[in-house]
């Protein structure tokens, strides 16, 4: 996908910039077989991908074509390592993806089956969408409390209000959130 990118690099990167996949399937058939083969292979990964609320790259390809496009734009790195150092710290970055990318994956299955039980309580309507499964704690999905819409409305607040603070680079004792 990335030397697709990379030869024809205005035209292709501005496509994947602005995430469409409709044109990218019109532009060149091959290219857009190789966007599906790369959602088929690492479709489980995105942004913020240990959170699992978050969106992965197959339920959004945009995503994954602006993260393409944006790799695609960053100079090519060397082919291969010159030194022993250099080819022993490639080893070990290539060991901690993949440690890191199993754990992704099982999140990842994780993330399908609280949304497959997400759509079976919203069909139940127990909750309003199938996202809100992940504002609840394990007992609570197994035994759904009365009150789960005011929790679940709670806790989504206190996410957003979280996410919005900013963790100082360096934490000496006490933090305050940096505005």
């Amino acid at each position: 996908m990335l030397r697709w990118l990379r030869c024809c690099a205005p035209t292709r990167t501005w496509v994947c910039c602005t995430g469409n996949l409709a044109s990218i399937r019109a532009l060149s058939a091959p290219a857009a077989a190789a966007v599906d083969a790369v959602i088929a292979r690492i479709g489980h990964r995105g942004l913020g991908e240990a959170e699992l609320a978050n969106l992965t790259f197959a339920d959004d390809p945009a995503l994954l074509l602006k993260t393409a496009a944006e790799i695609a734009a960053r100079p090519a790195g060397p082919a291969h390592p010159a030194t022993l150092i250099q080819r022993l710290a490639a080893g070990t970055r290539s060991a901690r993806e993949l440690a890191h990318d199993t754990t992704i994956r099982f999140t990842h299955e994780l993330r399908m089956t609280l949304r497959e039980l997400g759509s079976r309580r919203v069909a139940a309507d127990v909750i309003d969408v199938v996202d809100d499964v992940f504002y609840l704690t394990c007992d609570e999905l197994i035994t759904t409390p009365a009150d789960a819409r005011l929790r679940i409305k709670r806790r989504r607040a206190e996410r957003e209000r979280l996410q919005a603070q900013r963790p100082p680079d360096v934490i000496d004792h006490a933090w305050v959130p940096v505005e």
